[in-house]
């Protein structure tokens, strides 16, 4: 673990919190979330999502972008990339701190996204770091415990070619949040984060 990274982390997972608790980013710089509501359809509840999860980083002094597409190793089949939909850096150390999916909750595409997030992780190089995965779902939506996905983040998962990705190392960090979204008028508005 680099010096100092371990209070890095504590304060990107403090930050994350803070905001998922008080809604302060999101009721400032998307309204439309959270006041005016949204329409469900193609690409809107995501393209927001993954641009809030930038804005927090940005509000607590990050560099941070949405979709940074992460060379994945030349050994692995399929995509030679990752794109995750947020990721933050501390500008002092050019560190890596966080990188978060923001993704409807719903059935296979989540492993995917899981696996993907890990294989940036491990892109990346060395953590320590935190892996935020951000589920969102509509009000009274019964939403499963998702220790199966918890586990592959700890302890890896094979690629199809057979290939072994390590899990999450000690000194890094997974978050796990369900966005709440609640439908009226035809509209969603963001209602809640739970961790």
């Amino acid at each position: 673990m680099t010096i100092g990274a371990a209070p890095l982390i504590n304060e990107t997972e403090s930050l994350l919190r803070q905001e998922f608790r008080s809604l302060a980013v999101a009721r400032t710089q998307f309204p439309m979330l959270t006041d005016w509501g949204i329409e469900d359809f193609s690409e809107t509840v995501h393209s927001l999502g993954m641009n809030y999860l930038a804005s927090i980083g940005r509000t607590g002094g990050r560099l941070a972008l949405s979709e940074y597409p992460v060379r994945v190793s030349a050994g692995l089949e399929g995509p030679r990339h990752v794109r995750p939909d947020a990721v933050w850096w501390d500008a002092a150390s050019r560190h890596i701190e966080l990188v978060g999916e923001f993704e409807r909750y719903e059935g296979q595409e989540l492993q995917d996204k899981v696996r993907n997030l890990l294989l940036a992780h491990r892109a990346l190089g060395e953590g320590p770091r935190v892996l935020l995965m951000m589920l969102w779902t509509l009000s009274g939506t019964q939403v499963q415990p998702t220790v199966e996905f918890q586990s592959m983040i700890r302890s890896g998962f094979r690629t199809p070619g057979g290939i072994r990705i390590a899990g999450l190392e000690a000194d890094s960090r997974l978050v796990v949040a369900t966005a709440i979204l609640v439908k009226s008028d035809g509209r969603l508005r963001l209602k809640e984060i739970l961790l």
